[in-house]
């Protein structure tokens, strides 16, 4: 079972939303992670994974992003899932 962290609908007519709409990334910062979500046109969530390795970023059930690296640790930070 997975954990919803995070939900958003964003309202940004930013011109790199169209590229990041085109294919699934790996996102690996907190600003990255931000960004992505801010350039966003269409309500995201964001799950963990099973064993909280990673997490996932999902707009209308399909993946678009995975969240790794500093965005997973601040991730688990924010849902009080450090050890």
């Amino acid at each position: 079972m997975s954990t919803l962290l995070y939900s958003q609908h964003p309202s940004s007519n930013n011109s790199s939303a169209s590229f990041l709409n085109s294919a699934p990334v790996e996102i690996s910062t907190v600003k990255g992670y931000q960004d992505f979500l801010n350039a966003r046109k269409t309500p995201t969530n964001t799950i963990f994974s099973d064993d909280k390795t990673s997490a996932y970023v999902l707009a209308s059930d399909v993946v678009i992003a995975t969240v790794r690296g500093r965005a997973m640790e601040h991730l688990l930070a924010m849902a009080g899932e450090t050890d």
